[in-house]
């Protein structure tokens, strides 16, 4: 960049001495952009799965903050019908009880992130998944 090209120190010749260049403190130097930008990624339906008992239904809308680059996004459209499959498996294994609360529904969160996150991996290499969200959540 310009102001990176500013703070070079000039190159000594023979007939001058070296010269320092002005440039100012770390603190005060720009930082370089990131090419990840935090987003938030709606999965597409509403998905349905049995309780464990077989007696109520759970239907969740789910979003996921990622930070991403365009790779996270591709990955999780890519794998929409793995990730489907997971998040019902996942929550066929848990009681009305089990979900009942905030904290039981942070609970559920968290392991769908380890489970999503453990799919995605196997599919493309990377997770990528740092929370997720429900954007519905009812037991019938």
């Amino acid at each position: 960049t310009a102001s990176s090209a500013m703070c070079e120190a000039a190159e000594p010749t023979q007939s001058s001495p070296p010269k320092k260049a002005k440039c100012p403190p770390a603190a005060m130097q720009q930082p370089q952009p990131t090419s990840l930008s935090a987003k938030f990624f709606e999965f597409p339906a509403v998905l349905s799965g049995n309780l464990k008992g077989g007696i109520k239904i759970l239907d969740v809308g789910i979003g996921f903050l990622i930070q991403d680059d365009g790779s996270i996004t591709r990955n999780l459209e890519t794998n929409l019908a793995i990730l489907s499959e997971e998040i019902i498996a996942t929550l066929n294994t848990y009681t009305e009880e089990e979900i009942t609360g905030r904290d039981a529904r942070d609970a559920l969160a968290e392991d769908l992130q380890f489970t999503l996150n453990a799919a995605l991996t196997a599919q493309t290499g990377s997770g990528g998944i740092d929370k997720v969200h429900f954007t519905y959540f009812a037991v019938e």
